[in-house]
C-alpha cells in the first residue's frame, strides 16, 4: 500500500522545465536526441538571429501530450508564452516581444528594448493573404531578424486565437510549403485536415524553410 502511494506521488510530480508530469517528462529525451545527433547537449542556435515565440493557450498548457516544449527543449532561440486566450481575455493579450536575453545574445550593439527594433514579427498561420517563407525572405529587404509567432492549441481554438487577438492580424502571415507527410500526431489527436500538423512539426518544417536543416531534430524528439 505504501509503495503504491509513492508511485502515485511520482506520477503527480511536475517537471517545471517541460511542464509535464515526471513520468511524461521529455527533457532527458531531448537531451539524448541532441547528444546522439550533434554530440552535444547544447540546443540548436538558429541562423540569422531567427527567434520563435510559441503563444500557448491556457487549455493547451494543461494537455499531457502537447508538443510546444519539445521545440523549446531542442531550439535555443525559442520560448513558450502562456496566455488566457478565452473570450473576452483574448482582446487584451499583450503583444509578444523577443526576450531581452535573446536580443543581447544576437547583438551587443543594443541594450534593453532597443534590441527589439532589430526584429520583424510574423505569425505562422495560413491566412488568406499568407505568403510562403521563401517569398517572405525575398521581401525582407531591410534584412531585419525574424521573430516568428506560433499559435499553440487545437486547430479549432488556434483559429479563434488568431481571430480574437487583435495584434495578430496586423502581422504578416507566413505559411508552410511542401508538407509531404501527414502529422505523426494523427493517432493521438484528430486532425481537421491532412496538412494539419502539431506545433512541434510546424516549427520544424518552418525552421527548415528558413534554412535550419538541423531543425529535423525537433521531429526526431517528437
Amino acid at each position: 500500500m505504501h509503495v503504491r502511494e509513492e508511485e502515485k506521488e511520482e506520477h503527480r510530480t511536475m517537471c517545471y522545465s517541460c511542464f509535464r508530469r515526471e513520468n511524461l517528462c521529455i527533457c532527458k529525451l531531448c537531451e539524448r536526441v541532441l547528444l546522439e545527433k550533434t554530440r552535444s547537449k547544447e540546443k540548436l542556435v538558429l541562423k540569422d538571429g531567427l527567434h520563435v515565440s510559441i503563444l500557448q493557450d491556457r487549455d493547451e498548457f494543461r494537455r499531457k501530450l502537447g508538443s510546444a516544449h519539445i521545440a523549446r527543449n531542442i531550439v535555443e532561440n525559442c520560448d513558450v508564452v502562456w496566455r488566457d486566450c478565452s473570450w473576452p481575455n483574448a482582446l487584451t493579450v499583450p503583444k509578444l516581444e523577443v526576450p531581452v536575453s535573446a536580443c543581447t545574445a544576437v547583438t551587443e550593439e543594443f541594450d534593453g528594448d532597443e534590441g527589439h527594433e532589430e526584429y520583424e514579427m510574423v505569425v505562422l498561420w495560413p491566412s488568406e493573404d499568407a505568403i510562403s517563407i521563401k517569398e517572405y525572405k525575398n521581401r525582407n529587404l531591410n534584412k531585419k531578424k525574424t521573430h516568428m509567432v506560433v499559435l499553440d492549441s487545437t486547430w479549432y481554438k488556434a483559429r479563434r486565437m488568431y481571430n480574437r487577438i487583435p495584434w495578430l492580424k496586423d502581422l504578416p502571415s507566413i505559411s508552410l510549403q511542401n508538407i509531404e507527410n501527414e502529422s505523426m500526431y494523427k493517432p493521438i489527436r484528430k486532425q481537421p485536415f491532412r496538412d494539419a500538423l502539431s506545433t512541434a512539426e510546424s516549427i520544424a518544417l518552418a525552421l527548415k524553410e528558413f534554412g535550419n536543416e538541423d531543425a529535423e531534430l525537433v521531429n526526431i524528439a517528437f
